[in-house]
C-alpha cells in the first residue's frame, strides 16, 4: 500500500462544463462524442494487474453500453452502476491537472469505487490521459480496500488534492517510523481499522482516531504487542481528544516502539 503521494504536484486548470445530448454535465475534455466516458471503460484499468494499454473508445464495447447510471450516486457526482450480485463500478471526475515532467496535453484526475461482488470494496485516485479516440492510465496516485488503505472524502479544490485514508495499527506504526516491516506483530487486515490519516497533497496533516473500531481490535488482539498498542491508543485519546498532528503522531509511534516492541521485534525492523 502507498501512504505517500511520491511528491506529485497537481495543478488545477479552469474547466468549463459542457452539456451532452443525454443532459449529463460533462467536464470539458473528458468525454467522447458528447457522451461521458463510460464507467465500464474506466473499470478496465482498475483491479488486478495495472493495464498499460489504452482503451480505444470507438471500437471497444465498453463505450457502447446501454446501462443506466445509478440516479442516487449521480446526485453525488458519480457515474456508474450496481448489479444484483453485489458488484459495482462508479467514478467521479475531480478535475484537469498537469503531472510534473509531462508536457501538455492536460491529464484528468479520477476517483473510482468498485467491487467484484465479494467482500472487497476498492477505491483509487488515478490520472488519465484522454486522446481523441482513447484513454490511458498515466499513474495511480493512491488506492485501497476498506481498512487496508481505503479512501474517503476525496476532493480536488484550487489545485490541491485532499483525502482520508484508512489505516490499521501496523500501517499507522509504519507511517510513524517512515518504513514498514511485515514481521512487526500489529494487526493489519481489511477490518482492522484504527482510524484515518488525512492527506493534503503529498503530506499527511493529521491522524483521526476511530473509537468505534477499537472494540474490533481488542476482540482480535492475539499478540502482546497488539494488546499493548490498544492500551496505549486508548490512553492517548482521552478527554474528548480525537486527532493527532503529524508531530504528535510521531511521538506516539516512539512511545509504542519503546513500550510495546521487544528487542527481537526491533532487530527485524
Amino acid at each position: 500500500m502507498k501512504y505517500v503521494l511520491a511528491g506529485i504536484s497537481i495543478l488545477l486548470l479552469a474547466s468549463r462544463p459542457i452539456e451532452a445530448e443525454s443532459k449529463l454535465p460533462l467536464p470539458q475534455g473528458f468525454d467522447y462524442k458528447g457522451k461521458p466516458i463510460q464507467p465500464d471503460c474506466i473499470q478496465k484499468f482498475v483491479g488486478g494487474e495495472v493495464r498499460l494499454e489504452p482503451v480505444f473508445l470507438e471500437t471497444d464495447s465498453c463505450q457502447k453500453t446501454e446501462k443506466k447510471f445509478n440516479s442516487d450516486k449521480l446526485k453525488e457526482g458519480f457515474l456508474g452502476y450496481s448489479f444484483p450480485d453485489g458488484s459495482y463500478i462508479y467514478y467521479k471526475y475531480l478535475g484537469p491537472m498537469h503531472l510534473p515532467g509531462h508536457e501538455p496535453p492536460v491529464f484528468h484526475l479520477i476517483y473510482t469505487e468498485w467491487s467484484g461482488g465479494g467482500t472487497g470494496h476498492f477505491n483509487a485516485i488515478d490520472a488519465f490521459k484522454k486522446n481523441p479516440d482513447s484513454i490511458v492510465l498515466m499513474t495511480e496516485i493512491d488506492a485501497g480496500d476498506r481498512c487496508n488503505g481505503g479512501l474517503s472524502d476525496v476532493a480536488f479544490t484550487n489545485g490541491v488534492l485532499t483525502y482520508k485514508k484508512n489505516v490499521t495499527p501496523w500501517a499507522l506504526y509504519s507511517i510513524t517510523q517512515g518504513k514498514s516491516d511485515t514481521n512487526i506483530d500489529f494487526s493489519d487486515c481489511a477490518v482492522c481499522c484504527v482510524g484515518t490519516v488525512s492527506y493534503k497533497g503529498s503530506d499527511i496533516v493529521k491522524f483521526e482516531y476511530d473509537e468505534d473500531a477499537i472494540s474490533t481490535l481488542e476482540d482480535n488482539a492475539n499478540s502482546p504487542a497488539q494488546k499493548c498498542f490498544n492500551k496505549m491508543i486508548k490512553e492517548t485519546f482521552v478527554s474528548g481528544k480525537t486527532s493527532l498532528t503529524m508531530d504528535e503522531l510521531k511521538s506516539f509511534g516512539q512511545k509504542v516502539k519503546e513500550q510495546c516492541l521487544t528487542e527481537k521485534d526491533l532487530s527485524r525492523f
